[in-house]
């Protein structure tokens, strides 16, 4: 799985304000935390995390450079196994001579269990 070009990544806005801790998840995704580092779990732990399905949608104005950049890693992490692509539509702005496209798609997360 391509997900571990991402281990490291420590969270934050895109996360919806989650710590990522890595390698997490016995498939590789990270374990989200509100507090920052995950604490220690036994082997059965980390073989029975929970997995998390966060939504996102947004519309991408494609010829702004901040949004095709944001637009790119998303989708980035669809194609290499992190995040789930739900829903795509594109469409063409003829007044921009580029595409907006409705981007919906849900981010995996290895959930620490309640002790």
């Amino acid at each position: 799985m391509s997900i571990r070009k991402y281990y490291g990544e420590p969270g934050g806005s895109q996360h919806g304000g989650l710590h990522l801790n890595w390698p997490g998840t016995m498939d590789g995704f990270p374990v989200a935390s509100r507090i920052g580092h995950a604490p220690d779990l036994k082997q059965e732990e980390i073989e029975n995390l929970d997995v998390r399905l966060d939504f996102r949608s947004k519309m991408f104005l494609l010829w702004e450079p901040e949004q095709k950049a944001e637009f790119d890693e998303i989708n980035d992490k669809i194609v290499n196994g992190w995040y789930m692509l739900y829903k795509r539509s594109d469409h063409w702005d003829e007044e921009n001579k580029h595409y907006r496209v409705w981007l919906e798609w849900c981010q995996v997360y290895g959930m620490i269990p309640p002790k």
